[in-house]
């Protein structure tokens, strides 16, 4: 376990003039650090997404997959959807500069996934995983799409005043309404995704039971 840094052993306070104009007495306060020392949390120390050189670097000791582009990540397909942060569009894991954009396809998405990736990078660096499952009953839906454009929560099909568009995907848009005030109606959620149960979930979840021991509770 660390230990919380020592701080400054003492701290002066120099007390301010009244209204009446006159001194009050100065005050000089001690603090004691080292007093009631306790040690907190290893699970403090860790990021979104760590990679290993952020791992090594920062001594830390738990990473987490979670935010918004997971919320609705399909593990079968390796895609999530990018929500408001991003034109609401499905993306796929092999989309980033790492992955090359996705010139090369994977052949399996579901078994060369970015969350299987993610916890076999966990296990060999001994980190603890806070993992994300989605639960909101909605998944980025198949099949993947490996170049624009990708499928899209606001689409100008659907609703073509918006305030701004992808520069790289012109048919998909911010969901906000010209002048960015307020938000515009972008069609149900069936444009980017397909339903799913906690059946689906417990699928997902349950070979890591069997082979995931090295997770802390």
């Amino acid at each position: 376990m660390r230990l919380a840094p020592p701080l400054s052993a003492a701290i002066a306070l120099a007390a301010l003039s009244t209204l009446t104009g006159r001194a009050a007495a100065q005050v000089t306060v001690e603090v004691d650090p080292s007093a009631d020392a306790r040690p907190i949390s290893p699970l403090v120390f860790g990021i979104n997404f760590p990679s290993d050189a952020q791992i090594d670097a920062g001594g830390l000791t738990i990473g987490r997959w979670g935010g918004n582009a997971v919320t609705r990540y399909n593990y079968e397909i390796d895609t999530g959807n990018t929500a408001a942060d991003y034109y609401f569009e499905n993306i796929p894991g092999c989309w980033s500069e790492a992955g090359g954009y996705c010139a090369n396809p994977p052949a399996d998405p579901k078994e060369q996934s970015g969350a299987n990736s993610f916890l076999s990078r966990m296990q060999a660096k001994g980190q603890v995983a806070l993992f994300t499952i989605p639960t909101i009953g909605w998944v980025a839906k198949p099949p993947p799409k490996y170049a624009h454009p990708f499928d899209c929560g606001c689409p100008s099909s659907v609703t073509p005043n918006q305030n701004s568009f992808d520069p790289y995907d012109a048919a998909c848009g911010d969901g906000r309404a010209p002048g960015g005030q307020g938000f515009v109606a972008c069609g149900g959620p069936q444009a980017t995704s397909v339903a799913t149960s906690p059946d689906w979930a417990k699928a997902w979840v349950r070979p890591w039971v069997l082979v995931m021991a090295w997770v802390r509770p």
